[in-house]
């Protein structure tokens, strides 16, 4: 590949212990299969999810499409409409070496202009916050 994709990634460790980096992006809707796949989380749990394919911007203003992002099940249900743009990540296992897995896209069903306002939050009083 001659062009590198450009987001901005952010290291985390999980509970379990891993290293990840996740970036965020703005993902337009391109389709979304018909039917529900699933797997097994750690937990036992049946995790359903669509396969979609997605077009996003990098930071160089390159226009890229993926396929097989994953859109949760309970993203498919708040109503996820072609051709909208919604809140995607991107995220990738990093090794003791520091090399990277290979990326894992997914889709959410936040609406990308949506914006949330102090009404939104629950704070509680004396958390470090002047009310």
């Amino acid at each position: 590949m001659s062009k590198q994709v450009e987001l901005k990634f952010k290291e985390r460790v999980t509970e379990a212990g891993n290293t990840k980096v996740e970036a965020s992006y703005h993902g337009k809707l391109l389709r979304m299969s018909p039917q529900f796949f699933s797997y097994q989380n750690a937990d036992g749990e049946e995790i359903k999810y669509k396969l979609a394919t997605v077009e996003f911007v990098d930071l160089n203003s390159i226009t890229y499409r993926v396929p097989n992002v994953h859109v949760y099940e309970t993203s498919v249900d708040q109503g996820m409409l072609v051709g909208e743009t919604y809140l995607g990540k991107c995220e990738m296992n990093v090794d003791d070496k520091g090399n990277l897995g290979n990326p894992w896209w997914s889709l959410s069903s936040l609406l990308i202009g949506d914006t949330l306002t102090a009404s939104d939050f629950k704070i509680e009083v004396g958390a470090g916050v002047k009310l």
